[in-house]
């Protein structure tokens, strides 16, 4: 292994403790509602926002249709868009 690799590795490793656990929850939410296990992954890769996974698992539970539940996510994930304005100076391009 590089030496860049295992800094990489060690800096990262903690970020997982937070995935892990994060990930196994959704994953049994998920299932508790009837679904095939790989829409939990399909669902992890296609939104990969925590919030909003566990929103639509609420949604899904309540019986929402795609169209609220896409429509709910936009505007859950809308406020990345606030968060970002607000960094325009501190990264301003030169």
């Amino acid at each position: 292994m590089t030496p860049q690799l295992k800094i990489a590795v060690r800096q990262t490793f903690p970020v997982m403790f937070g995935y892990v656990p994060m990930g196994m929850a959704f994953g049994v939410l998920f299932s508790e509602l009837g679904y095939p296990w790989y829409f939990a992954s399909i669902m992890g890769i296609v939104i990969f926002a925590g919030a909003a996974q566990f929103m639509a698992v609420g949604l899904l539970a309540a019986g929402a249709g795609l169209i609220e539940v896409t429509v709910t996510t936009l505007l859950l994930n809308s406020r990345h868009v606030f968060y970002g304005l607000s960094l325009l100076q501190e990264f301003k391009v030169k």
